[in-house]
């Protein structure tokens, strides 16, 4: 895949991460933390959904004048 194959590909899934909750986008995160950690992935879906993911989240952060901070068990667990 070319710079802007993989460009578009990005896009394309940031498009489709525009549909989902705040949770639904966190529980793709973690989707994607799981296939990495069990070694399950391909390096350029992976790249693709992670860029998408964090295009998505920093789109969401620019459209809020407020943003509300919330953490969880695995939040806590990852910091300590």
């Amino acid at each position: 895949m070319n710079n802007a194959e993989f460009v578009e590909a990005v896009n394309k899934r940031q498009i489709q991460l525009q549909e989902l909750s705040h949770d639904d986008l966190r529980k793709a995160f973690v989707s994607v933390k799981a296939r990495i950690d069990n070694d399950n992935i391909d390096e350029t879906d992976i790249l693709v959904e992670v860029f998408a993911i964090v295009k998505d989240s920093c789109r969401r952060f620019s459209e809020n004048d407020i943003v509300d901070v919330l953490y969880g068990d695995l939040d806590k667990t990852n910091t300590s």
